[in-house]
């Protein structure tokens, strides 16, 4: 039976059946309800069963899907808040399944897997803040009733309801989207202030000095040296080349930054890249603010329940506050995106942090705003950069933005994390059997500069989850960071020929495989042990063994692609 637990702020308890309707469920919505839970039959099966519960992120939204098999296992209860790149849950016992996507009130609620008296049990607890929930329920059957079904399944859904487009679609009309596809993203980090900040509240006469770690001139060397070895197919976006540099003063841009040569070297730059055929992009923030801003008032901000700031990290500029998006979009976005086209920026725009954090409710009384509300306003201002530059990236993989996002830059942001939940079991690229071909990718914040470094699993899993080449020179600008692990350097000439030749070699190896980038993963599988096959729309097999024994033919870490026969 399907039931609804209704849970009033009075400590009244009670159930009711919770009926379908044109294959969804709407759970009730009240002033007095606290809580209510969604308990379905189909989610509740025996220990010991075929099959697995579908967790589209292991435990917040930047991380990859996982899969909770039906073992026998001591009691336990286990939660997921509401974090996840994609509304979605789903359960399978080998020939039927259901997929259930969270269609209104996505960012309120919590997965809840309970594993007792022989049975495994998974409802959705929602915490309803404006709008009744809505569960829309998929049936699947046969060759469906897996996790590359549900991916199929939900991508299919999001096509037919417009929320997105395939990439193979969307190039016919914009061909600087189409090299963008097939490029190798390689973002250089002008410089920083110190992080973490040693001033919180920063002012002209207080700000901490900047570091430059590279100049326009010397990015211009980059671009010379990347043309002259031969690298086709590469975009590149400029991070911090703004005031005050990396998160110096947003939502302020200009001045642009005199420390590395000021607008009239960023121009030149700017102009270079059309000789080499190259786009530049610039890095931009419209969710972060800094009191270093000169343009922004506290009026801006994200206000919390209790009336106080919603705070963000502490980065160069000191203490972050969140803004507002739609006193973002409102007042800053076109005036920004239009300074940004003048001065010679080209190709797909970076807006940071927005499809990485979860929309916030807004609780100001001169601006109030819904969580739906945040992803609206949000999406519009990726929209606006979209229509003015053609193409638009940011950080995560939050899929609210998806109508409008052509790249994110960490589809998640670990591949494996601390603490990992106890009931799941591997790890599977669900964000990547849905979207890719229709955003594209770099697969994690640790395949970052893979090129470089001492570990041939980054490749692979960049592969496995349809990822492009990302390099990045200074990507470590925080003494946390810095670590052992090898980064792109170009401080001298040998640390700048040595890292733009293994990125190259990538960029070569990647262009062999490009193609795929305009077509759907629809099948993923696991053939043995750290072996896993991927099935392309266009019929292309790529096999990968992350083992370090040969499989079949394929050596340890490395991988096969089969083409079908024409």
């Amino acid at each position: 039976m399907n039931l609804i637990y209704v849970y009033k702020k009075d400590g009244t308890i009670f159930s009711t059946d919770a009926a379908i309707v044109d294959g969804s469920i709407t759970l009730p919505f009240a002033e007095d309800i606290e809580k209510v839970e969604l308990k379905l039959e189909r989610f509740r099966v025996p220990a010991g069963s075929p099959g697995y519960f579908l967790l589209p992120n292991l435990n917040y939204a930047s991380t990859p899907g996982a899969l909770i098999r039906f073992r026998e296992r001591p009691a336990t209860v286990e939660e997921h808040p509401a974090s996840f790149s994609v509304p979605v849950f789903g359960v399978t016992t080998g020939t039927k399944g259901v997929l259930a996507v969270v269609t209104q009130e996505k960012y309120s609620y919590t997965l809840k897997i309970e594993v007792a008296n022989g049975f495994y049990e998974l409802s959705a607890v929602f915490t309803p803040e404006a709008l009744p929930p809505v569960i829309k329920l998929f049936e699947l059957e046969g060759d469906d009733a897996n996790y590359s079904g549900m991916a199929r399944s939900y991508r299919n859904y999001q096509i037919s309801r417009g929320a997105c487009r395939p990439l193979k679609e969307r190039v016919k009309e914009n061909p600087d989207l189409a090299e963008s596809a097939v490029s190798t993203m390689i973002r250089m980090r002008m410089g920083w202030k110190p992080v973490p900040p040693t001033v919180l509240e920063q002012t002209e006469e207080n700000a901490p000095p900047l570091h430059v770690a590279i100049t326009f001139d010397r990015a211009k060397e980059i671009l010379k040296r990347c043309r002259e070895k031969g690298l086709k197919h590469a975009e590149f976006c400029l991070v911090g080349w703004n005031k005050g540099g990396h998160d110096g003063a947003f939502p302020d841009l200009f001045p642009v930054e005199e420390a590395f040569g000021g607008e009239k070297k960023l121009r030149e730059l700017l102009e270079y890249s059309k000789e080499c055929d190259y786009n530049v992009s610039a890095h931009t923030n419209l969710v972060d603010s800094y009191s270093f801003s000169k343009r922004c008032t506290p009026a801006e901000r994200l206000i919390d329940p209790d009336g106080t700031y919603h705070l963000g990290g502490q980065w160069g500029g000191g203490q972050s506050y969140y803004l507002c998006p739609k006193c973002a979009c409102e007042k800053f976005a076109a005036e920004d995106f239009a300074a940004l086209k003048e001065l010679g920026f080209r190709g797909t725009h970076y807006l940071d942090v927005a499809s990485i954090k979860l929309p916030d409710a807004c609780h100001s009384p001169d601006h109030p705003l819904s969580k739906e509300g945040n992803a609206f306003w949000r999406t519009k201002t990726m929209a606006m950069a979209k229509e003015v530059f053609g193409a638009v990236s940011s950080e995560g993989p939050l899929d609210f933005c998806v109508e409008a996002m052509d790249y994110s830059l960490y589809a998640n942001f670990g591949i494996t994390i601390d603490n990992p939940p106890a009931l799941c079991e591997g790890i599977i690229p669900f964000w990547s059997l849905v979207y890719h071909g229709i955003v594209t990718c770099n697969c994690s914040y640790d395949t970052v500069n893979e090129m470089v470094k001492d570990n041939p699993d980054l490749w692979l899993w960049n592969l496995e989850f349809g990822g492009r080449p990302t390099a990045y020179f200074h990507s470590k600008f925080r003494p946390a960071s810095d670590g052992a692990a090898p980064d792109l350097r170009c401080s001298t000439d040998e640390e700048m020929e040595s890292g733009i030749n293994a990125l190259v070699r990538r960029a070569e190896e990647f262009e062999k495989i490009a193609d795929l980038q305009f077509e759907f993963i629809e099948e993923h599988e696991e053939l043995a042990p750290g072996v896993v096959r991927e099935r392309y729309s266009d019929g292309t097999l790529i096999t990968i063994n992350h083992s370090d024994t040969p499989f079949e033919g394929i050596g340890a870490k490395e991988y096969r692609v089969e083409r079908p026969q024409k």
